[in-house]
């Protein structure tokens, strides 16, 4: 369901003030890799997400490899044709917010909601803000306003939440929607693609497959996501699976078919539609 018109969403992206995230790697130390763009708040008041848009915007005009900028050019165009919603945690509602609320304090949200007017106490609500820097249900993203967000940090975040959003990782998350159990393969699964498209993005013509399976590999155990993935269920008998992943989600050959899924939001391998997973 849409849920903001184009300018509704433009004038999000340009209110918002921040949004927190993990480090991510230095976009590069010349003009090429992301450094032209504004990385603070300026003198005209230009908030980060502005300047992370203009990252983007540098990235998809100058990036150093064709990849690097097919990440940044698609993700401008999903937002820019209002194909996300963006907005803060704290606007949540409905079934969005009892997802929230499940990841967070799970044995306070009671059933999962049949509406959109499903609202947490006062109490919850400063739980899940306190926790979650961003979410994603569907096509929409919402984040932590903060005071200190490096614009870079927040175009990096960008492309990671698209990239769930291509691949309707909300979807595959869970075992079961309800009590929110996670499906340990197929949840790794979806972070390690979408910190694996980060780091295409960030390291430019430095990235490499290896390198970025190993540092999406990294910064999943850095940030202690917990989960136990049993590849076998996906790749019988195979000894290195995530260099088998990590190698199919680069190989344009590979693209059409999308075994595990696509790290580029084009038009063509997005979403018809967002309706309820089950």
């Amino acid at each position: 369901m849409r849920i903001a018109a184009n300018a509704t969403l433009l004038a999000l992206l340009l209110a918002l003030t921040s949004c927190s995230t993990g480090e991510i790697l230095e976009l590069g130390e010349n003009g090429s890799n992301g450094s032209t763009a504004k990385g603070d708040r300026g003198d005209d008041g230009a908030t980060p997400f502005e300047a992370a848009l203009l990252v983007l915007k540098d990235l998809a005009e100058n990036g150093e490899t064709q990849l690097q900028r097919d990440l940044a050019e698609e993700t401008i165009a999903r937002v820019e044709a209002g194909d996300v919603w963006i907005g803060p945690v704290s606007d949540a509602r409905g079934v969005d917010l009892w997802h929230m609320c499940k990841d967070v304090v799970p044995t306070e949200c009671g059933d999962r909601p049949m509406d959109d007017e499903w609202a947490a106490t006062p109490e919850i609500l400063e739980a899940i803000v306190a926790d979650l820097d961003g979410y994603q249900w569907g096509n929409r993203l919402y984040f932590t306003v903060a005071e200190d967000t490096d614009p870079r940090t927040l175009a990096s975040t960008l492309v990671h939440e698209v990239n769930h959003v291509l691949n309707r990782s909300e979807c595959h998350y869970y075992k079961d929607f309800d009590t929110h159990e996670v499906d340990q393969t197929s949840a790794y699964l979806e972070e390690f693609r979408a910190f694996y498209a980060e780091c295409w993005l960030n390291q430019g013509a430095k990235a490499t497959v290896d390198s970025c399976r190993e540092q999406a590999a990294q910064t999943m155990q850095d940030l202690e996501y917990g989960m136990t993935p049993d590849f076998e269920t996906y790749m019988p008998g195979e000894l290195n699976p995530l260099e088998q992943i990590a190698e199919e989600l680069v190989e344009y050959r590979f693209w059409v078919e999308g075994s595990f899924g696509y790290l580029v939001p084009s038009w063509f391998q997005w979403p018809e539609d967002f309706e309820p997973c089950d």
